[in-house]
């Protein structure tokens, strides 16, 4: 049997899917086949992803311009809701004028038909989603990188569910690409 480094093949995996915004899957029939005990129902504690699991990726986000008036915020909501489109982030506040609610979604293209059908003018970008953990420091971190890398952070909104070990960080920044590269291993 050919001598296989099981600790690069897990590193490289971890190179490359946080790019894709998930987390590697690994065929335990070649870690078997490695000569590596598995585990009946391996368990993520039981494997060490590298960078404590960060996961970074590029991610659509729409935008609803509403009036800023009450009752926008549950409309939206609720006729996504109803089309079985789920929200996994939001931010939204009041402005002069039209209001921005930023919205990513489990299906865009869905969740823009279901707004424009309620003549909602809607806008769509690439954003940076990095899921990090939550300790001092790692947003200073993020701000840093960034700025070393001359990226200006257009807005960014982020949330920790209490004593979850996570935090998602959602940034708008004037350069995708650099951004998500200056981000590496945060």
């Amino acid at each position: 049997m050919a001598s296989i480094d099981f600790v690069a093949a897990i590193e490289e995996a971890c190179r490359i899917a946080p790019l894709e915004g998930r987390l590697p899957r690994l065929d335990l029939r070649f870690v078997q086949a490695s000569g590596f005990a598995v585990p009946r129902q391996p368990k993520l504690s039981q494997v060490k992803i590298l960078e404590e699991e960060r996961i970074m990726a590029k991610t659509k986000q729409l935008t609803a311009w509403v009036e800023s008036k009450p009752g926008e915020l549950g409309r939206i909501a609720q006729a996504l809701g109803n089309a079985k489109v789920n929200i996994t982030a939001f931010a939204c506040w009041s402005t002069p004028g039209e209001s921005p609610i930023h919205l990513q979604v489990s299906s865009p293209a869905k969740a823009k038909k279901v707004l424009q059908d309620l003549g909602i003018r809607i806008t769509e970008e690439e954003v940076i989603r990095v899921t990090a953990p939550d300790r001092p420091g790692v947003l200073g971190e993020v701000g840093i990188r960034l700025a070393k890398a001359n990226i200006n952070a257009e807005y960014a909104y982020a949330t920790v569910p209490k004593g979850g070990k996570k935090a998602d960080i959602v940034l708008a920044v004037s350069d995708l690409a650099g951004a998500a590269k200056a981000l590496r291993g945060v």
